[in-house]
């Protein structure tokens, strides 16, 4: 049994889970890039339209240029919202305890609590800071390295390759 207390992650280790669903990922992302395609292809029109036009093509590219930064900008903001309001959640700050072991994972705070077996998980991805674990589209667990003792991240490895090895791993469809 691998036990990890105190789990509290950061706004980093928080952020969106980018791969594990296929091309889920890029259809959410294409709803938010189909205004900058549309923006980009107007500018082309326009400096090609008017090339002689120096203050024109240097109008496009700043708009260009305002509207990245003011994408940049309300994803930062996005974030930062996003984590004041878990925060300010009635189990938003509160530290968490894992327990996984070769039936599942089981986490939780003061105030709720999930078991998750192995068949209820589609996959373990590692990443650099931390491992994810994905029960869901919108419902991806996750226990930062950070936390946790390099036996405990090196026994977390071995049960997941255990578990892929068995089949038990989303019943077997990673």
């Amino acid at each position: 049994m691998i036990e990890v207390s105190g789990v509290q992650p950061t706004a980093r280790e928080l952020r969106a889970v980018t791969r594990g669903w296929g091309d889920l990922h890029w259809w959410a992302l294409a709803s938010l890039l189909t205004p900058f395609v549309g923006l980009w292809s107007l500018a082309l029109i326009a400096i090609a339209a008017a090339p002689a036009d120096e203050a024109l093509a240097r109008t496009v590219g700043m708009v260009l240029l305002a509207t990245v930064l003011a994408a940049f900008l309300s994803r930062w903001l996005l974030d930062r919202a996003t984590l004041r309001a878990a925060r300010s959640a009635p189990g938003g700050g509160m530290l968490s305890d894992w327990h996984i072991g070769p039936d599942g994972l089981d986490f939780g705070t003061e105030v709720s609590k999930a078991y998750v077996s192995w068949a209820g998980i589609k996959a373990v991805r590692e990443e650099r800071d931390r491992f994810v674990f994905l029960l869901g589209p919108h419902s991806s667990p996750v226990l930062p390295k950070r936390q946790m003792s390099e036996p405990q991240i090196t026994a977390l490895r071995d049960l997941v390759a255990e578990v892929v090895a068995h089949g038990r791993l989303g019943r077997g469809v990673d």
